[in-house]
């Protein structure tokens, strides 16, 4: 009876014990032909180890019909909630119910391929905890999602010892965990190591391989296949299998090398330490002889401090092969005779090689012979690391401690400080305090005759809060790293005290501070004009101590010394001149006519308030940064800070009604490169809307120039005609400093205040009704900064003329600024791109006074599907000097291939780089391909939509010829016809049935195409002066006029608009005969941009005219 209670009680307490959780499976079966039986899932889901104890009693084993999944939303994804006590599972899904026949469970029949969510049976396996797990969507026999693909990455460790640890790869996909991705060997005696995942593909990845789990285990990526030191490779759209690449190269494996290298050692300082050569003796031990003894070093017969051995080394040309000096006996020498630095490497070549002389890191052992105290003084950094977490420590500390093999220590580093610490540091260990405030850390440690002469130690950093950042050793171990020791030689003989002096975190080679190399910097002064000193010409700054904080960064320069940096004229030309070692940092100085403050010497602008020259800082003082490379801060003249021969230029704007940009106000000119984001400029006080920006130039220089509201072009002003030359603003520079009157931004003079008057803003309704436009159920917006870009205020059909709907509304802006606004169509659903524009938004000047502007066309398609099967045949002409858009340059040859991308069939898809079978980073292969069969310069090529397909697709082509992968771009090489925001649309009336045309140019939606206004000869000779008509037509923002010319001519094009005025004029100048074309890019003679409407052209040839129409849509 006591037994079978005591069953009882267990049987409730393991019910009771291993409760259950909640388990989503899903599988996506797009693509697949779904059963009529439906989906189900078997698996040993009942009885996890088969023993038929029924982990799960309500679930069969193994049932291909037991578990079914359902697609509630119809999706094609199938899913269902098991609630499954913590074990682990494996499981298939069935594609119907039952093992064979109609019914297909996943992988039926087929090897296990080692996908990585597939057991040694082959079957899916998940492990169940004590949490609601969902598995994740996977694709029908495969462990990832239908839009991924698989990514196999594969490492051949021929050459390399592995690590007990095994091979792991981390890399951007998985966090850049160095231990988290274990890879497997490809069989039992396979040295190829692989690992496989799912990826998007487009997605860049960049990976390295780690023998064992650390960092420190990582390989070294060689240069000519690393970026950024790591390996990369663009993920495709189909499965990729990576050639096994050799750990530590480029390719794969080479063999190993054997080469006779030379290790030599620099022993003046060994010797110094009493290295007798009669007694002792420098052995190299490493991988050469199994890091055993017996290869001792020889002294050189010429130089007594020059050691040397030459080792036969065998290892894999371009690895890292480490090595160390060992002195014996290990009793005369601190650590055994083992340097206590970490490994020497060198990179073997695999050829012979003599290495250069090194100093043995290795110290005597013995007593001191006197009692020592060891004053320490320990500065602190601003941004020293704390190795615990590898981030800055946030304050400076309290206290620094000492903690070392001294006094029968080292002792308990522990968490914190103080009574109520919890794990203190040992009360043995010597307390650092920076009593001054100086960022030096000072206190001693007195040391015994009799004690140890090598003593090695680190400092700890604490400060209230240092506890909640755990290291292996507690949190106060936190200066440097495991195997970081410092180590402090005393001299057996030493007696009294001896100074310590250095600075916290030194020994951790992470320290951002740490090897800063100085620059040579050089100052120049122009003295001519000036009385020059008898004590001569000095710079005074802050050149020592840059922040101020005793901590010198530059130990060989006083800090503000009058005398202390004497500046030289060697030629005697009146400039005065010093080249000073600087670390990087930022500086204030002044120049001194003399070696003192006052006196008779005198310091730039003494006395005087700053006058806000652009050399000098909030303090009046002369400022520079300095970097990592060499500079020369350039000659400047006394209280100048420009040449003596410029005089200075502010130019002024004034903001006052503009909204400021958060990016700033810049100007962009001749005097900077025309660049709109490099030139800032500063508000005059913090309530002004006046910027200004002041430079030096040249007397009689001419200057262009306009302000940016920003910092792109898009964001700069329109200069008005009235002012400008070439649309910018322009000055011509005077003998004196020029002060600029503050000229209002987009306006001539002084800002002049905003106004408000009524806009009558015009739609021309016709193509728009053609496409369906129905005013029972559809409505057209003004959007703009009128009303906040906001819906409400809708158009009205004109009462006259159906085809016109208007909306009058009041407009506050300044006079002779541009204002935006677009036509927006409702409701959405109806329309492409939600009803709003696809082009620019629309500007028009305004006045100031009450305006009708013209009529436009709304660039608004309507959205649908295809009602047939549409092929667009595509002939896509190539232009000579077309550019590149992703660097600016011509493309240097004509592509073999043009390649058309777009919202078509699923895509937007892969760009990519290249094409070919041998390409990296290949364009999608469902993109298609336009080749210029007979030469003509025209590529020809098609593409099927079929029925139910949206019929406004919006697309771009792009080149391709070996070589173009060199040309990166963000999406790709491949993408390189127009920018951003420069696709193009093709709308297709839902009812069209059969063949399209679309004839083109590349590159006509790239502004900058050199060819675009300009004309081009080509080699037929026609007789007679025709007009070909206009492509495309409708048009923007371009379109191109063909015609013939039958005798050479001066030729000229005028367009007008409906009203008949002249919009533009182009003259061509004198053309042969020929088939010709200009292309237009919708600008007037002004360089606006027109309204949207018709237009009429003709082409004058001696007294000949040719007559034609053209549509631009905006």
């Amino acid at each position: 009876m006591n037994k079978m209670i005591s069953k009882i009680f267990s049987f409730i307490f393991v019910v009771n014990f291993l409760s259950a959780s909640s388990v989503t499976l899903h599988i996506d079966m797009n693509g697949q032909t779904v059963s009529a039986n439906g989906v189900h899932v078997a698996g040993n889901f009942g009885d996890y180890d088969y023993d038929n104890t029924f982990e799960n009693p309500a679930y069969p084993n193994w049932d291909p019909a037991g578990i079914a999944l359902t697609d509630d939303d119809s999706d094609g994804v199938y899913s269902v909630t098991l609630d499954l006590v913590p074990g682990t599972i494996e499981y298939k899904f069935i594609n119907g119910n039952a093992w064979g026949g109609e019914s297909d469970d996943e992988w039926a029949g087929e090897d296990n391929d080692f996908q990585p969510c597939r057991s040694g049976g082959g079957n899916r396996t998940v492990t169940i905890g004590d949490t609601d797990l969902d598995v994740g969507l996977v694709c029908w026999e495969r462990c990832i999602p239908c839009d991924e693909v698989y990514v196999t990455l594969r490492v051949d460790m021929e050459y390399e010892t592995v690590s007990e640890n095994g091979v792991h790869v981390a890399g951007s996909f998985q966090g850049w965990d160095p231990a988290a991705t274990m890879m497997t060997a490809e069989n039992d005696s396979s040295t190829v190591y692989h690992y496989q995942f799912g990826s998007t593909p487009g997605t860049q990845l960049q990976y390295k391989f780690v023998n064992g789990m650390t960092w420190d285990d990582a390989e070294t990526v060689p240069a000519d296949c690393a970026t950024d030191g790591n390996r990369t490779h663009v993920v495709g759209d189909n499965d990729y299998v990576a050639d096994a690449i050799c750990y530590n190269q480029c390719g794969t494996c080479t063999p190993p090398a054997t080469a006779a290298i030379t290790f030599q050692g620099d022993m003046s300082q060994l010797l110094s330490y009493g290295f007798d050569p009669s007694i002792h003796t420098l052995e190299l031990r490493g991988p050469m002889n199994g890091w055993s003894a017996g290869d001792a070093f020889v002294v050189d017969a010429l130089d007594p401090n020059l050691y040397a051995i030459t080792k036969d080394v065998t290892a894999v040309p371009g690895d890292p092969v480490e090595w160390k000096f060992k002195a014996n006996p290990d009793a005369s020498w601190n650590n055994s005779g083992w340097e206590t630095s970490a490994n020497r490497t060198f990179i073997f070549t695999g050829e012979a090689q003599v290495l250069d002389p090194e100093i043995p890191a290795i110290l005597p052992t013995g007593e001191l012979q006197n009692e020592v105290t060891v004053d320490m003084a320990v500065t602190w950094r601003e941004g020293t690391l704390n190795v615990n977490d590898g981030n800055p420590f946030p304050q400076a500390p309290d206290t620094i401690i000492f903690n070392g093999s001294f006094l029968n220590c080292w002792c308990t580093w522990g968490d914190c400080m103080g009574v109520s610490c919890a794990s203190a540091v040992s009360s043995e260990v010597p307390r650092l305090v920076d009593t001054d405030g100086d960022g030096i850390y000072t206190g001693s440690l007195t040391l015994p005759a009799g004690h140890n002469n090598v003593v090695t130690y680190k400092f700890g950093a604490y400060y209230p809060g240092v506890e909640s950042v755990t290291g292996a050793n507690g949190a106060m171990d936190n200066e440097a790293g495991f195997g970081a020791d410092r180590v402090l030689y005393i001299p057996s003989q030493t007696s009294g005290n001896i100074a310590l002096e250095t600075t916290f975190g030194e020994n951790n080679p992470d320290n951002p501070w740490l090897n800063i190399t100085s620059s040579s910097v050089t100052f120049h002064v122009d003295m001519n004009g000036q009385t020059v000193s008898a004590n001569g010409v000095h710079v005074a700054g802050n050149f020592g101590d840059y922040d101020y904080d005793n901590t010198f960064e530059n130990p060989a320069y006083p800090n503000w010394d009058p005398a202390g940096i004497a500046l030289t004229d060697d030629d005697s030309d009146g400039v005065y001149s010093v080249t000073l070692d600087l670390v990087p940092g930022t500086i204030e100085y002044k120049f001194i006519n003399g070696n003192a403050w006052g006196g008779e010497s005198d310091d730039e602008w003494a006395g005087e308030d700053n006058d806000f020259q652009p050399c000098r800082s909030g303090g009046g003082n002369r400022t520079v940064t300095i970097g990592d490379t060499d500079l020369d801060v350039g000659l400047v003249c006394w209280e100048r800070c420009i040449p003596c021969d410029e005089v200075y230029v502010t130019l002024r704007v004034d903001m006052e009604y503009e909204t400021v940009s958060e990016n700033g106000v810049h100007v962009a000119g001749s005097f900077q490169g025309w660049d709109p984001a490099a030139t800032m400029m500063t508000a005059e006080n913090d309530s002004s809307t006046v910027y200004h920006y002041q430079f030096g130039s040249t007397p009689g220089t001419q200057l262009q120039y306009k302000f940016v509201n920003g910092m792109t072009w898009d964001d700069a002003e329109t200069v008005p005609a009235d002012c400008a030359t070439d649309g910018n603003r322009t000055h011509v520079v005077g003998d004196n400093d020029y002060v600029a009157d503050a000229i209002c931004y987009n306006q001539c003079g002084t800002c002049t205040p905003p106004a408000t008057a009524a806009i009558t803003f015009q739609g021309d309704m016709s193509q728009l009704l053609s496409y369906g436009f129905d005013p029972s159920i559809h409505t057209l917006e003004l959007r703009g900064p009128m009303n906040g870009w906001s819906a409400g205020d809708a158009f009205v059909v004109d009462a006259l003329d159906p085809n016109l709907y208007a909306i009058t509304k009041d407009v506050t802006a300044v006079p002779g600024d541009p204002v935006e606004w677009k036509f927006k169509a409702n409701p959405d659903a109806s329309w492409n791109n939600s009803g709003w524009e696809t082009s620019a938004n629309r500007t028009f000047i305004f006045t100031g006074e009450a305006q009708v502007l013209d009529p436009e066309i709304p660039a608004i398609l309507p959205t649908g599907e295809l009602q047939n099967e549409v092929t667009v045949d595509m002939a896509v002409t190539w232009r000579e000097g077309t550019l590149n858009v992703n660097d600016g340059n011509p493309f240097p040859q004509a592509p073999d291939t043009i390649i058309f991308n777009g919202s078509f069939l699923n895509c937007w898809c892969t760009w990519g780089d290249c094409m070919g079978v041998s390409c990296a980073s290949a364009v999608s292969s469902e993109v298609p391909r336009l080749v210029d069969t007979d030469g003509d310069g025209i590529y020809t090529g098609s593409l099927t939509l079929p029925a139910g397909h949206n019929n406004v697709v919006t697309y771009k082509f792009g080149a391709y010829y070996p070589g173009v992968e060199s040309v990166t771009g963000a999406n790709g090489a491949m993408d390189n016809e127009a920018g951003f925001g420069a696709d193009r649309v093709l709308y297709i009336p839902s009812q069209t049935s059969g063949n399209i045309a679309l004839e083109t140019t590349f590159g006509e939606n790239n502004p900058d195409n050199p060819w675009l206004l300009s004309t081009d000869g080509f080699s037929s000779q026609p007789n007679e002066f025709k007009l070909k008509g206009n492509y495309p037509n409708p048009f923007n923002p371009v379109t191109t006029i063909n015609f013939t010319l039958d005798i050479t001519s001066e030729l000229s094009m005028s367009i007008y608009n409906v009203k008949g005025e002249s919009v533009r004029e182009i003259k061509m100048g004198q053309i042969p005969s020929g088939v010709h074309s200009v292309v237009w890019d919708s600008k007037d003679n002004s360089g606006r941009l027109v309204s949207t409407g018709l237009y009429l052209y003709t082409i004058q040839s001696n007294g000949r005219t040719l007559n034609g129409k053209m549509l631009f849509m905006k």
